[in-house]
């Protein structure tokens, strides 16, 4: 939309958006938060994959939002550039580096959403030399469950009497 707290954005710009899969992680998850927050009157158009999965909008003032899955053909990840990647939770490393340098033409940015389960390069690639200050154009922000304003706290506490420890560090 071209708007931001505190960064310019390019307008057009595009955004390539990333999950485990179109039909779960996409489709029941991401796309309906996106759709939720982009208003409709600043959409221009949308493609549809043929299991009925949004792929694509474009926006009346020419962005574009991919959607992209980790299970698609690795090759998929090489020949684009864009101006932000974001990962719904972590990617596998190869396809990572395929995007991230298709990052680099346009100075583009990453943003992650994850739970930290699965990929831990994520860990030494960033976490640690973030937390070391060895980052200095990055930003990380651990957010835990009991601050998300649409999760019942009683459901929370319901998960303390079944996780191990390590399970609820990672988890909340």
């Amino acid at each position: 939309l071209g708007t931001h707290p505190y960064r310019e954005n390019r307008i057009p710009c595009i955004i390539k958006v990333f999950g485990e899969d179109f039909t779960t992680a996409l489709a029941k998850a991401v796309i309906p938060k996106v759709l939720k927050f982009l208003p409709p009157s600043a959409i221009a158009e949308m493609k549809k994959s043929e299991r009925g999965v949004i792929t694509h909008i474009k926006g009346h003032n020419g962005s574009i939002i991919d959607f992209m899955s980790y299970d698609q053909d690795s090759t998929k990840f090489e020949s684009f550039d864009c101006d932000m990647a974001w990962f719904d939770e972590p990617p596998p490393k190869p396809l990572y580096d395929g995007i991230r340098r298709g990052l680099i033409d346009r100075k583009g940015t990453e943003l992650f959403s994850m739970t930290p389960l699965r990929e831990p390069w994520i860990y030494n690639t960033f976490y640690v030399p973030w937390v070391e200050g060895a980052l200095s154009d990055t930003e990380i922000f651990q957010i835990r469950s009991d601050c998300n304003p649409y999760i019942d706290l009683a459901e929370l506490e319901s998960l303390k009497e079944v996780y191990d420890e390590d399970t609820l560090k990672s988890r909340l």
